[in-house]
């Protein structure tokens, strides 16, 4: 909850989502020098770090349900997508996924 919240109040800084995206499309045991300096560092810090990781989340999400639908369907032609699980509750990551595939199906 605390990232989400945090997440609203600062822009996000791309050398960190960039960072972000990596570790979350890998299973590396490492995790990047730069995160950790901005979690461990000032609050504005940190408000950036949860920007950036939210902003890193919700292009991932996004990224692997689209994935699926063409796996799955070979198009965008579907009515509808159910996320679940706790990042499922990310609003943000939820309405790039709604606009984003309401856009590619022509249904908006």
């Amino acid at each position: 909850g605390k990232l989400m919240g945090y997440s609203a109040t600062a822009k996000p800084d791309q050398m960190l989502k960039e960072q972000a995206t990596v570790l979350l499309s890998t299973s590396s045991a490492c995790f990047p020098k730069a995160l950790l300096q901005a979690g461990c560092g000032s609050i504005q810090d940190q408000r950036v770090l949860a920007a950036s990781v939210q902003a890193a989340w919700q292009e991932f999400a996004y990224g692997i349900v689209a994935e699926y639908l063409r796996g799955f369907t070979g198009d965008w032609n579907v009515e509808g997508v159910v996320v679940t699980g706790g990042c499922a509750l990310n609003v943000l990551a939820n309405q790039l996924m709604y606009d984003r595939l309401t856009r590619a199906s022509g249904r908006k």
